[in-house]
């Protein structure tokens, strides 16, 4: 009985604590309202108006090739179960103005083809949101309209019909409160959402060195990192409410998640969020921990667990907004960026074109090198000009060698050929600029591959110095057998601790 009273008490609170969230937005955006209309400029909430009335105006459905679409940042990708791309959204800054887009585009990958779907009922313009496929339909929640120097976050959850290219807008009640910048995914038949970002308030804008348009108060601006599950079966949000005194990560957005759903996790990691310490002024910080979202005691009708794990391994370099996508048991993460923010708001900005794996089993970081794909006998050509260099040091006394080792060559091509098609099926690869197949390696692989060449050229050189001895004694003494002589020892490559418990494992 405690505890069901416990539990009343904390919804009720919970349920408290939304009313006054949403008074305060309410106060947010009519300041902010107020304050776009004294500068002049107009109000963003017509602005959308303006939008939802040429789109109403559509009549029909219409799917039509396209050219490839126009620049834009912030947009969402979600894949099909065919293989297709869709992108929904995206901005678009020239340096003066910003342009917040609701186009969805289909990518036909192995065509190469584009395909503008156009429905009387589209969500309107975003950037910053989430969207996620699940089974025939495409979600798509939150997000941020954004002019130069306004915002309007938006909580609304909308369901395309991926058969009939058909939008609808989904009941919100008990769901997130506005935001961008969060993160979203599938778990079984549940929509995750984690974290996020929200300001009512228009930008802070120097106009000149003593005055400013308007300024952006603590109670405008804020970071999440509550949680939220949309159950696909009942279309109903649920708050997890986790207990204080349990970990759980800080409040940010642009963080990364990936699903591991052989053992019913989702792992977290990295993320932006201002923090103020008291009496200091608020700085940006870019996080770099990495958490485990247990998901298992939800079928249970428990609450999850979050669970901090430590950093092991080659990790990526502190950075937010980076893409991740799983692989088997790899969570793949690519670029990202770094923003370091000077005065007045002024962004230094670093981004970044590397790949990270994490192993969702191992709990490890691994650096991903890219490589182009390597072409068969490359190896077995450098052996041969090699030795034939060595052949030209010795003026030439083996002239027959020449035909035997094209022989060699062929056959040991046919070999490496084999072995590189049969390693290509367990490596991540993707159709670079040029058309060319790259393909990725992490460090212990290429480590091994490295470690593996040297010893068979330890070995192959020990054996030709074998060879060459028996022919020398054979031309003094034939009737003399010589044992052969066996590989040359290597001595072992020193290991870090990590690496040699894993390798135990």
């Amino acid at each position: 009985m405690a505890k069901k009273d416990k539990k009343a008490a904390a919804a009720k609170k919970d349920e408290k604590k939304a009313r006054q969230e949403l008074k305060q937005q309410k106060i947010n955006k009519k300041k902010a309202s107020k304050e776009a209309k004294d500068a002049g400029e107009e109000d963003i909430e017509a602005i959308l108006q303006e939008f939802m009335k040429k789109d109403a105006a559509k009549v029909a459905i219409a799917v039509v090739p396209s050219l490839q679409p126009s620049p834009r940042a912030n947009f969402s990708l979600s894949s099909m179960v065919n293989g297709d791309l869709l992108m929904f959204g995206g901005e678009y800054f020239d340096g003066e103005c910003n342009v917040c887009y609701n186009e969805l585009y289909r990518w036909n990958l192995e065509a190469n083809e584009w395909k503008l779907i156009s429905s009387p009922n589209t969500p309107p313009p975003r950037c910053s949101h989430q969207s996620v496929v699940y089974r025939d339909h495409l979600y798509v929640f939150g997000g941020e309209f954004a002019t130069a120097d306004q915002f309007y976050h938006y909580r609304d959850l909308w369901r395309l019909d991926l058969k009939t290219n058909s939008w609808e807008c989904l009941e919100g009640k008990g769901g997130p409160s506005p935001r961008s910048g969060h993160r979203m995914t599938v778990w079984r038949n549940y929509l995750v959402v984690f974290g996020g970002f929200y300001e009512a308030a228009r930008e802070t804008k120097y106009v000149s060195t003593t005055t400013t348009s308007s300024t952006i108060t603590p109670s405008t601006r804020r970071w999440f990192n509550d949680l939220f599950l949309f159950n696909f079966a009942d279309l109903k949000w649920k708050k997890i409410s986790l207990p204080v005194h349990k970990a759980s990560p800080a409040p940010r957005s642009g963080c990364q998640l990936a699903v591991m759903a052989s053992n019913d996790t989702i792992f977290m990691y990295g993320g932006y969020a201002k923090v103020k310490n008291v009496g200091e002024k608020a700085e940006g910080k870019v996080y770099t921990d990495i958490w485990a979202l247990h998901m298992a005691p939800i079928i249970k009708a428990q609450d999850p667990t979050w669970e901090k794990l430590s950093r092991k391994g080659h990790a990526p370099s502190p950075r937010s907004g980076a893409t991740m996508a799983v692989y088997k048991n790899r969570a793949l993460l690519f670029g990202g960026v770094f923003d370091e923010e000077g005065r007045r708001h002024e962004l230094k900005s670093v981004f970044y074109n590397d790949m990270f794996a994490y192993d969702m089993e191992r709990k490890r970081w691994y650096e991903y090198r890219l490589r182009n794909k390597k072409e068969p006998g490359a190896k077995r050509r450098r052996q041969k000009a090699k030795a034939g260099d060595n052949g030209a040091n010795d003026n030439g006394d083996d002239d027959d060698s020449g035909d035997d080792d094209s022989d060699d060559g062929d056959e040991s091509d046919d070999g490496e050929t084999a072995k590189e098609e049969a390693k290509r099926l367990n490596q991540f690869g993707y159709v670079g600029a040029d058309g060319s197949i790259v393909y990725l390696e992490d460090d212990d692989e290429e480590e091994k591959e490295e470690e593996k060449e040297e010893v068979e050229d330890i070995v192959k050189k020990d054996v030709d110095e074998s060879k060459h001895d028996d022919d020398d004694r054979h031309d003094v003494v034939e009737s003399v057998v010589l044992p052969p002589k066996g590989p040359a020892q290597v001595e072992p490559v020193p290991q870090d601790k990590d690496e040699v418990a894993t390798a135990a494992a």
